[in-house]
């Protein structure tokens, strides 16, 4: 067994200033050089802060469950810094969290939406943001944050004029460049301010004397990381269809540019990185980005788990609002899985029930490798811990055999119900001897509500098509028959409610883990504050729907005596 923890380090450089982090190795530096400069060894003294702290046992199984509280970590150690460098540094890559929701907002059309905002230190307003590259100007005494913020303007500054420059030095004081004709006085200059991050112009010339043939053959300016940083605002809306064949169309029309094809794909690939997260950079997150979602939602079950050699396997997220709302919903979860397109590939599994007034409530989303019984033993095992053992609970689902099994061990006295619609289109595909009529015997049989209504509506498939009476009771009448049901399965014949939360999910299924977390996150916060919205202003006995349909089957019923 081995123990890991996580450490937050700080330290002040003057009273009233605020704290500052050591996360990397560049901040480290700048610590021990302020250090080193002051004869005074008490000065700077470092906070340790140590959020986490979690013991990782090892095993010979293939995937196995690391268990701290009520989250499974798995990689130990993480890059910790790598979630804080995403969520605390909006001049670095494009935050992740602020996509996700941006994302989440266009699948529930919520036009309210408000950004999240970030816990960072203010800049100073002279400092110039990834975001003021193509509107600053070029002048003497303009800062900027870092140095690579200032290599990225000098570029986008050089190809929006049509002009090239050459790097004469740079290191981490200074950064000087010139004209690339060496007849030419145009020049820059600029140096680190102090001992912090920040770049000053210092000299400038402004004005080119090279010939404009010189300037503007060819545009060695205009790398795959400049071109990134010019077109990652069209990737902000992720139903957004942008090739690069589009790039290369863009770059010619606004800056005379002329991409290769295969620079232009390079660009588009960093672009959706930086604004949406790198794949694999999403997975050392994952880890981290729970912990903060536990700390932020308590209540919320989180649960993580990796093979030995710490690749991720199985990623759970219950949030606490799941937890309490399954307590005033029918006990019926429905199950599904849809395919994930991110670079790795797997499975999204989703269980969810409804409320009173048949509205969705996501109990659970879950990231797997495939379908299979040990994956989804795994995640009823979770979803245990969330809707126990229930009486009258009822699963429904598809026929995949590896839900039976699951279900089978971990909920032995709940009913496992097929979905009608999904025997309906076996049947479709199987049995083509007056299909039509079958399916809706087959549909009308499944909803009776008393054995003579079944038996009647059963009597009509075997008329049509016997064979389809041996398939139906091969499956087990009671998986699909309502009347023949254990439980009580109420309106829920089908997996609907699951199959639509993969519909509505379908524009994100190509995120990074953590980016795809973030946005289903963010997808049921809204849709939980809207139908406790809707459930505020409702002040009939029932909710909204049942009472509705209470009152139109009185008025029905008023017209029999």
């Amino acid at each position: 067994t081995s123990t890991y923890c996580s450490l937050e380090l700080k330290y002040q450089l003057k009273d009233g200033y605020p704290p500052m982090r050591i996360k990397d190795d560049r901040s480290l530096k700048f610590y021990v050089e302020a250090k080193s400069r002051d004869q005074d060894y008490t000065k700077y003294p470092v906070c340790v802060v140590v959020n986490s702290t979690f013991e990782v046992e090892r095993s010979d199984e293939r995937a196995t469950t690391y268990e701290k509280n009520d989250l499974n970590t798995c990689i130990a150690p993480l890059r910790y810094a790598a979630l804080d460098n995403y969520v605390e540094n909006p001049e670095g890559p494009m935050n992740f969290m602020a996509f996700a929701r941006r994302v989440a907002e266009d699948m529930v059309e919520d036009a309210a939406y408000t950004e999240h905002k970030l816990d960072i230190y203010q800049q100073p307003d002279n400092i110039v943001s990834i975001e003021d590259q193509l509107t600053s100007d070029l002048v003497v005494g303009v800062s900027f944050k870092d140095k690579s913020i200032l290599q990225r303007f000098l570029s986008v500054h050089a190809i929006k004029n049509q002009y090239q420059f050459r790097v004469e030095k740079s290191c981490n004081k200074q950064y000087y460049v010139k004209c690339m004709s060496g007849d030419c006085t145009w020049f820059v200059k600029a140096s680190r301010v102090g001992h912090s991050s920040t770049f000053k112009i210092r000299e400038l010339g402004t004005e080119h004397k090279c010939s404009f043939d010189v300037r503007a053959s060819g545009q060695r300016q205009a790398t795959s990381n400049v071109v990134c940083n010019l077109i990652k605002s069209k990737f902000m809306n992720n139903k957004t269809s942008y090739t690069a064949a589009d790039i290369i169309d863009d770059m010619q029309i606004r800056y005379g540019i002329n991409l290769s094809y295969h620079k232009a794909w390079r660009s588009k690939r960093k672009a959706i990185d930086e604004v949406r997260g790198n794949a694999s950079d999403s997975y050392d997150c994952v880890q981290q980005y729970l912990e903060k979602l536990r700390a932020a939602n308590p209540g919320s079950i989180l649960k993580l788990c990796a093979t030995p050699d710490k690749n991720v396997l199985y990623v759970f997220m219950s949030l606490s609002a799941s937890a309490k709302g399954w307590k005033y919903c029918r006990p019926i979860v429905v199950v599904d899985g849809t395919f994930l397109a991110s670079s790795y590939g797997g499975i999204l599994l989703t269980a969810c029930c409804q409320d009173a007034n048949f509205h969705i409530l996501p109990l659970a989303f879950c990231d797997v490798d495939s379908e299979n019984n040990q994956s989804y033993l795994w995640f009823f095992n979770k979803l245990q811990t969330l809707i126990g053992d229930r009486d009258g609970l009822c699963i429904v689902s598809d026929g995949h055999e590896s839900i039976k099994n699951a279900v089978e061990k971990v909920f032995p006295n709940a009913a496992h119900c097929l979905c009608t619609y999904h025997i309906s289109n076996n049947i479709k595909k199987h049995y083509k001897k007056e299909v039509q009529a079958v399916k809706d015997s087959f549909h009308a049989a499944a909803r009776s509500y008393t054995v003579e209504d079944y038996d009647m509506h059963m009597s009509e498939i075997e008329k049509l098509n016997p064979d389809v009476i041996t398939y139906l009771e091969k499956i087990g009448v009671q998986k699909w028959a309502r009347i023949h049901c254990p439980k009580n399965r109420y309106f829920t014949m089908t997996s609907n409610a699951a199959e639509t939360v993969n519909s509505v999910t379908k524009s994100i299924r190509d995120l990074p883990i953590t980016t795809l977390l973030e946005a289903l996150r963010e997808m049921q916060h809204k849709w939980n504050v809207a139908n406790r919205e809707e459930a505020k202003a409702t002040f009939t006995t029932l909710a909204k729907k049942p009472h509705n349909m209470l009152e139109n089957n009185y008025k029905a019923a008023s017209r029999y005596s």
